[in-house]
């Protein structure tokens, strides 16, 4: 499956009650690992660049994303923004997650949407659907690669949107 319900929590901690201890761990944790991981380069044409593979994706919105409606994007990836313009697209070695989260809200400092519906058309172009922002305000699209057998979080890259 191309999901996993793990990721929002390895990419957005959550914050708790316990001991101080383990939250300074948690703290230390998600500097040394999760930050290099939450690489949040775009450049202006949209494409985002995953930091720990040669490879880069690209959102391509059917229509401007709206609150309470359904939206839907193709997702393609390649090893560079030249191979995406001419259309020179890659298969990630990898499984494919997509998560709709939004940052800020809420006890517990953030708020995801339902799980959306990824399906593979073809090398390394991907259709995402029944994806709803619920709220309005900045949403983050995360999208994640893990390892096919240990589920291991490698790569993963966020893009914001406006929601009105």
């Amino acid at each position: 499956m191309l999901h996993s319900d793990d990721l929002l929590q390895q990419v957005y901690p959550r914050r708790s009650s316990r001991m101080k201890m383990q939250r300074l761990a948690l703290i230390l944790y998600s500097l040394m690992v999760l930050t290099p991981l939450r690489s949040n380069a775009e450049s202006e044409n949209g494409t985002l660049f995953f930091s720990t593979q040669q490879l880069v994706a690209q959102i391509e919105f059917t229509e401007e994303p709206k609150l309470n409606i359904e939206s839907a994007w193709t997702l393609r990836f390649a090893e560079s923004q030249e191979d995406l313009k001419s259309k020179s697209l890659v298969e990630p070695d990898f499984d494919i997650e997509v998560k709709l989260w939004m940052s800020g809200c809420g006890p517990k400092g953030g708020h995801p949407s339902a799980p959306v519906k990824i399906q593979r058309i073809s090398r390394g172009t991907y259709d995402i659907s029944q994806a709803y922002f619920i709220m309005s305000g900045t949403w983050d699209i995360v999208i994640a690669l893990r390892e096919r057998d240990s589920k291991k979080l490698v790569d993963i890259v966020t893009k914001q949107v406006s929601i009105k």
